[in-house]
């Protein structure tokens, strides 16, 4: 996209955007609940467009921020993730053994730069943080608990040639967390939440918020977003995507030009499946529609009107966001139906029912492996042997424990340490997937399939939309069973259970 046509799309945008209001955003999306709490959100509006030669996506991001921390800020701080991709940082994207995998083509680079900040009036913005991973925003104005302010951002974000979370490959180009992202505020401590990258697990904190995207790509790329599409228009071999997203905790987009479309709906949410490789996409779509509702029917129901499930250039298995949902191109069937499954789990664990993923991974990660084992249970048509799976599990974990007896004289089998205290990215699966899977499962044994079943629904009546805390899913656990189970799910948590068996 040159450059020119660029700036004369995003101009023209932006004054579409302030005459169009968000009335019509709103009025397209669903959810009685998720309704009633956009109404007390922060809101991020976006006008962007992707320069298909330089890989650079560029906008200017109205931040409407809505302030409930309980005390007056003189500052806001989001975090910058796309610097984690520059050549200077101070981690690696991805481990050794996956380098390969993420840099098909070589190693490539990226970062945000900041244009200018501005809070009514320009304001002396800074970088901060142990990575430059923090944009620091002094506010013109202290704004006091229950108060608004606004603040835009310029930002450009290039995108290095990579298989990863951002960045574009072969046949996607991947954008998430691809702007500024508000740092969640830590009340107990007064201060905001600045954690860096972190090459394993998912290093995010978010709460909910609404977004309104408007987006401009060459016309050969689909647009697959999680959001509403309220309305496109084309112009100069462009076309401007606007989405509405309300009470969600991210916004992604995975654009491609070779991406086919399938789509199915089901108790009236529309699946929709972006495809380039799938050999079997007919299947997949019914596999996914499946999973969506037997969470939706075990879980409680699923408050937004689209999921998209995208098959992407991606080094890992999979990766969740609100509303859709990543998965590696090129897997084995059987990890490709377990991608599948798991993240859309994450749709409930995770996405809408919020955790500190960074400290309390086992919360989310060993849920969604629960609840793909349970669908699979529940669904052995779609060839999978769950019962097998789980044994397997247990037999891996252990055997996991031997070797690494024979190493190490202190086993840490705790699943509470943040991301960077574990000793290595397999020792982190194991223990906040494998280990926590196991951990729900033994508790459906103990409490019995009704009652376990009925935990899940009140934790996720209880705590969506909110960041939940273990002591809120212990309670949940404990008032459904009749007994507190503290100690039991403590002790699997803080690696003092007698064995896995």
């Amino acid at each position: 996209m040159k450059k020119t046509i660029l700036k004369r799309i995003l101009s023209f945008a932006v004054l579409v955007a302030i005459l169009a209001g968000c009335s019509v955003c709103f009025a397209g999306c669903n959810g009685d609940y998720i309704k009633k709490t956009s109404k007390d959100l922060s809101t991020y509006t976006i006008e962007a467009g992707y320069d298909d030669d330089a890989h650079v996506i560029s906008g200017v991001m109205t931040f409407d921020f809505l302030n409930d921390t309980g005390r007056e800020l003189s500052e806001l701080r989001f975090h910058l993730y796309p610097n984690a991709y520059r050549k200077d940082a101070n981690i690696n994207l991805v481990s050794a053994s996956k380098g390969a995998r993420a840099y098909k083509n070589g190693y490539s680079y990226g970062g945000i730069t900041i244009d200018y900040v501005k809070n009514g009036e320009d304001v002396p913005f800074s970088i901060g943080g142990v990575d430059s991973n923090v944009l620091i925003v002094p506010l013109s104005k202290g704004v006091k608990d229950g108060q608004k302010t606004q603040v835009e951002i310029s930002f450009g974000t290039t995108l290095a040639n990579i298989w990863h979370r951002l960045g574009y490959g072969d046949n996607t180009v991947n954008l998430t967390d691809w702007f500024p992202v508000l740092c969640v505020y830590d009340g107990q401590k007064g201060e905001f939440l600045q954690d860096p990258y972190c090459h394993y697990g998912d290093p995010f904190v978010m709460n909910v918020a609404n977004y309104r995207i408007s987006v401009t790509f060459p016309d050969e790329y689909v647009v697959a977003a999680g959001g509403d599409l309220v309305n496109s228009t084309t112009a100069d071999g462009c076309t401007r995507y606007e989405f509405c997203a309300l009470s969600v905790r991210d916004f992604a987009i995975i654009a491609s030009k070779n991406f086919e479309v399938l789509s199915e709906s089901t108790d009236g949410v529309t699946v929709n499946l972006y495809y380039f490789a799938d050999k079997a996409p007919n299947d997949t779509l019914k596999l996914a529609t499946a999973a969506l509702k037997y969470f939706s029917d075990t879980f409680g129901g699923y408050p937004y009107a689209t999921l998209s499930v995208v098959e992407s250039d991606f080094c890992e298995g999979g990766m969740e966001y609100p509303r859709l949902v990543m998965v590696t191109s090129g897997l084995e069937e059987k990890s490709y139906k377990n991608a599948v499954v798991h993240e859309i789990a994450h749709q409930w664990w995770c996405c809408l029912v919020g955790n500190d993923q960074i400290r309390n991974a086992w919360m989310d990660e060993g849920l969604a492996e629960y609840s793909t084992n349970a669908f699979f249970g529940a669904n052995p048509a779609f060839g999978i042997d769950a019962k097998g799976e789980m044994a397997a599990a247990k037999a891996n974990l252990n055997g996991f424990l031997d070797i690494t007896g024979n190493y190490f004289k202190d086993i840490d089998t705790s699943m509470c340490r943040a991301l960077g205290e574990y000793r290595n990215e397999t020792e982190y699966a194991y223990m906040c997937y494998v280990k926590s899977m196991i951990m729900f499962d033994d508790l459906k044994t103990l409490m019995g399939k009704t009652k376990f079943n009925r935990a899940l629904k009140k934790y996720f009546e209880t705590c969506r939309l909110t960041i939940a805390t273990p002591e809120q899913l212990v309670k949940s656990f404990s008032d459904a069973y009749g007994s507190d189970l503290t100690k039991v799910i403590t002790g699997y948590v803080e690696g003092k259970e007698n064995t896995i068996a």
